[in-house]
């Protein structure tokens, strides 16, 4: 018996680190999402703890597995596995890691996209330069930094953030009279009353482009736990096509289907970046997404050949 007992023993002081590490050791996450235009974030997520072993994160929805780089304090690459949505790394002892990727977090409608999005702790939005923010559940801080307009949440949940991206001048000039419109019409009615005080989003003004008007107006949100709240948002002129962007449909058009790898390579850009670029134009209409043998690439739709 005492054999056996010795051999136990051994076996117990060699199995506790490691099982205390797996017992989901206290972790702290923070994670910060930096909107574009369209509604795709790229996302970073910051992890310590002690004895990190394997680390289970859930990934947002619309996550793009290519863009997926995960490492360790020291900037090497960490391995991991993707089950269910859900981000396996294998730490390997560290305790600190790093996780990014670029996620499509947004839909769009009459102008306006909404985000949702899951972080896990604390997490830090910052919406696109030259964005109004529209709307937002949950008890954000709102900052404005480096022209871009900062939510702050302060535990884990959901939620969502609706925005107005900046938009092209032909857009402002066609819209601008409704839109003034039913800004008085929605104040008259109120009776200057309303217990929804609006949230006034001017702070993208002050640091966005002069290169065309802006138009104040006022839209309703509802709320699962709160009634309609009336909000003003701003809309400013922007460009639509920037260089990158243009560079990525010269280099479809010379080369053919790509897939996000290739054009990040060729490009001298992150997976990430590229992909957020593409995705980007097959919004906008300009390129389309195939599938060749199971693996997806970009080409310039024929439409769009010969014309930015």
């Amino acid at each position: 018996m005492r054999p056996c007992v010795a051999v136990l023993l051994a076996l117990l002081a060699i199995l506790t680190p490691v099982a205390s590490a797996a017992e989901a050791p206290s972790l702290l996450t923070s994670s910060i999402y930096k909107l574009d235009e369209l509604g795709v974030a790229t996302v970073t997520i910051e992890v310590s703890g002690e004895n990190l072993i394997v680390v289970e994160l859930p990934l947002e929805q619309g996550y793009e597995p290519e863009s997926i780089v995960v490492y360790g304090p020291d900037g090497l690459p960490l391995d991991y596995d993707i089950v269910n949505n859900t981000l396996i790394v294998y730490a390997g002892n560290a305790t600190r890691l790093t996780v990014e990727y670029t996620a499509l977090l947004g839909r769009q409608a009459d102008g306006i996209v909404e985000a949702t999005i899951h972080p896990s702790g604390p997490a830090t939005i910052y919406l696109p330069r030259g964005a109004a923010l529209a709307g937002f559940t949950g008890e954000p801080t709102i900052d404005y930094s480096s022209g871009r307009i900062v939510l702050r949440y302060s535990g884990p949940g959901e939620y969502t953030i609706d925005y107005v991206p900046s938009a092209p001048p032909s857009t402002v000039s066609q819209k601008a009279g409704n839109i003034e419109t039913q800004t008085v019409s929605e104040k008259e009615t109120s009776g200057g009353t309303n217990s929804n005080a609006p949230i006034i989003a001017v702070l993208a003004a002050a640091g966005a482009s002069t290169a065309g008007a802006a138009i104040l107006f006022r839209r309703k949100r509802s709320e699962k736990n709160s009634s309609s709240a009336a909000t003003d948002v701003v809309i400013v002129a922007d460009s639509t096509l920037d260089e990158r962007d243009r560079a990525i449909l010269e280099l479809l058009r010379s080369r053919g289907p790509m897939g996000v790898s290739d054009v990040a390579r060729s490009l001298g850009i992150s997976k990430s970046t590229a992909w957020r670029k593409l995705q980007k134009l097959v919004n906008m209409g300009l390129v389309e997404r195939i599938a060749v043998d199971g693996s997806p690439l970009y080409r310039v739709k024929e439409s769009n050949q010969k014309e930015d």
